[in-house]
Order: C-alpha cells, then structure tokens, then sequence
C-alpha cells in the first residue's frame, strides 16, 4: 500500500512510472516481471498484434536514440514480437543475454538522464534467477540518473547489490497490537451484530 500510494503521487506529479511485479509462480517463468515492466514502458497491450507492438518499440526509441535501430530485432524477438523480415542475428545465448542487457541499461540511462522515472519491482521473494540478474544490472545503470528504482520484499530477502553505497533500505515494523485491532475495528465497523469480530480475527491471525 506505501508503494502504491508513493506511486500515485509520482504519476500525479508527471513523473514517468513502470512496474512490474514477481509471483509466487514466477519463479518457473523467467524475466517476468522484467517483460512486464518493458511492455509497460512501450504501452503494448493485451490487444497490439505483433505489428502494432513493433511499430510502439521503435517509435518509442528511435525518438529517444536513432542509435537503437540496430538493436530492434533483438528487442522485438525479446519481447516476443519477433519481425519475420527482420530476424535477430543468431548468437550464443549467453552472448544475446548481454546484448540485451547492455542495450536496457543504455535505455534506462538516457531515458532518465534528464526526466525523473520510476521503476516498482515488487515481491523481490519471489523473483527468478534471470530477473535477479537484470535487477542487479539495473542497480547498477540507474545510479547517476534522474531516475529511482524501488523494490519491496519480504525480511528473509537478501542480495549482494543491498551493499551498494547509492542503496537505501527502509525496514518497515510490523503493527503493534493496538494498531492491528484498530485497522479491524476501522475495517469492520461498529455494527452490533459484529462486535466480538475483530477480537476473533486477531486472535486467530495473530
């Protein structure tokens, strides 16, 4: 709910906002959240074809970089809106995994060079290990920018990128017992019939 409404004041204030979020499935589904966050930024939705999609990736950089246009047949076949009469040059695995992430990190770094952007990745407990990599890049890439990239995640959560001298952790504390029966008792009302309710809810929840 913080991330949220922190969010909303961004978008308020004309601030560029992308998200994307881990599942507890996800982790069987590499780069989901990373995909979501891409189709976000280049509002591809449920109903672009593949033409229409392609047709938003390139608008969308070519105006920020003419520079990008050799790279569109990777990002197009990346975001699964492959060109048939442009297919992305055949390369190792390994080695299109850093072309990849070379060409996001020179997208991030331009893109908030001079405008404020927002990036939410959120549940980091469920993230995939493809996904933890491109959040490491990121990490990295958006240090120096205009830009902010936020993360949630559980306490047990930990990576190596926590370290960094430009991240910034903010722990949040668990309700205390007065404040949780308030939220129910805000929640539930003050209705005869559900008096006893909230003790019940606290009691078995914890």
């Amino acid at each position: 709910r913080l991330c949220f409404e922190f969010l909303e004041t961004c978008r308020a204030a004309g601030f560029a906002v992308n998200e994307g979020r881990a599942v507890a499935h996800g982790r069987s589904i590499p780069l989901l959240p990373i995909l979501e966050i891409f189709r976000g930024y280049f509002a591809i939705g449920e109903r672009d074809d593949d033409r229409s999609a392609r047709e938003k990736i390139a608008g969308r950089l070519l105006l920020l970089d003419a520079g990008f246009r050799d790279v569109l047949p990777v990002l197009f076949d990346f975001l699964g809106v492959a060109d048939p009469a442009q297919p992305p040059p055949r390369i190792e695995a390994e080695a299109r995994l850093r072309q990849l992430q070379g060409v996001t990190r020179r997208l991030l770094q331009q893109a908030t060079a001079d405008r404020p952007g927002l990036i939410l990745i959120e549940d980091l407990h469920w993230l995939d290990g493809a996904s933890e990599a491109w959040l490491r890049d990121w990490v990295d890439a958006i240090s120096g920018t205009h830009g902010l990239l936020l993360v949630n995640y559980r306490p047990e959560y930990r990576a190596e990128w926590m370290a960094r001298s430009h991240v910034q952790q903010i722990a949040l504390a668990p309700l205390g017992t007065g404040a949780i029966r308030e939220l129910l008792a805000d929640l539930i009302g003050a209705n005869p019939g559900t008096a006893g309710l909230a003790d019940a809810i606290y009691t078995r929840s914890g």
